[in-house]
């Protein structure tokens, strides 16, 4: 393939992401009850944030938004720590039933998460955690694709330099602390980023464990915007659904070389 050929491939590619974020944006920028006129304006005119102002009047997106902060936060917060000492475990220590515990934790990832739904469901309303904030970050508390992808980059890792730093007297947790996370830091944040986009933009369990907006979070509000097909107000939509991207947006512009130096790290052989 010839260098213009990738260059229209790339092209091709990045319009199939680019075009339907910049027509929700242009969608988001027109006055209520213009979005369907033909034909279609790809630049407003004029542009207005009245959408924005509707979206917020309409529902607490601040506290969806919040919610959603603090829930996200603290996945991440509970699951970065677990699923890095488990890996760690996995790559470097010899212990029985080792593989086959291992191999449970791929399976996992291969059973959808909605035939968990509901004897996750009873286990919450037996907890007594429905509508709580526990519901929504306690089963997510690990990752088996996290423990997989950092255990891979801690195999990855001479095995000369561990030993050289328990020579120097490092016990396991100085080790993993001070040898191997830095070097594996881009695969850490591609977790990071990873559990980040998914627990931000989790709707059905939210929506399932949810019942009021003290805890409900943005993807679950930005859906009630939807007041039936006749009703619904399409930038008003989309004006929500801009509050719910933007940070995602951000932290993607944000990481985006560590995320790369990530996939060519586990593209490489120690």
């Amino acid at each position: 393939m010839g260098d213009w050929s990738r260059a229209l491939v790339g092209v091709f590619a990045a319009l199939i992401f680019v075009v339907p974020f910049y027509w929700m944006l242009v969608t988001s920028l027109k006055a209520p009850g213009t979005t369907t006129t033909f034909p279609p304006q790809f630049i407003p005119r004029p542009a207005t944030l009245e959408s924005y102002r509707e979206a917020f009047a309409s529902i607490p997106l601040v506290r969806y938004f919040l919610n959603s902060v603090i829930v996200t936060g603290s996945v991440l917060a509970l699951q970065l720590p677990l699923v890095t000492a488990a890996a760690y475990a996995f790559a470097n220590f010899d212990f029985k039933f080792k593989n086959q515990l291992f191999t449970l934790c791929l399976m996992s990832m291969m059973i959808p998460a909605q035939v968990t739904f509901l004897p996750n469901f009873l286990l919450m309303n037996k907890l007594r955690w429905y509508d709580t904030y526990l519901a929504l970050i306690i089963p997510f508390a690990s990752s088996a694709y996290g423990i997989f992808l950092l255990r891979q980059a801690f195999l990855q890792v001479p095995k000369d330099l561990i030993h050289a730093a328990e020579l120097d007297g490092a016990n396991h947790f100085q080790v993993l602390w001070h040898v191997l996370v830095p070097i594996v830091k881009p695969t850490i944040t591609t977790v990071a980023l990873f559990a980040f986009v998914t627990h931000w933009n989790s709707y059905f369990w939210p929506l399932v464990v949810t019942n009021s907006d003290a805890v409900r979070t943005l993807p679950v509000g930005v859906a009630m915007l939807r007041d039936g097909e006749n009703r619904m107000s399409w930038s008003v939509l989309m004006a929500g659904n801009m509050v719910a991207v933007t940070p995602v947006l951000a932290l993607f512009l944000i990481f985006q070389k560590n995320l790369v130096r990530s996939f060519v790290q586990g593209g490489l052989k120690s």
